[in-house]
């Protein structure tokens, strides 16, 4: 993931998770290590991905580490 997520690239990033939905695949693996900020338009888009990957019976995963994960760990 960029090392800064927010209104300008939410869209792109949702894109690309959203693309790893429909292909099928049934763990989607999304790397914050390296992310220092994300807003709530990125929060949104995650939320809509983790919702869409669960309807299709597969898994969004937040590998530990990076301070956009603890935000996620809040969130639930």
């Amino acid at each position: 993931m960029p090392a800064e997520i927010d209104l300008t690239n939410a869209e792109r990033l949702y894109d690309q998770l959203y693309a790893a939905v429909i292909s099928g695949a049934a763990v989607i693996i999304a790397d914050f290590t390296a992310t220092s900020f994300c807003d709530s338009a990125g929060l949104h888009r995650l939320i809509m991905i983790h919702k869409r990957a669960a309807a299709r019976n597969a898994q969004l995963v937040v590998p530990p580490g990076g301070s956009a994960q603890h935000v996620l760990e809040l969130l639930g």
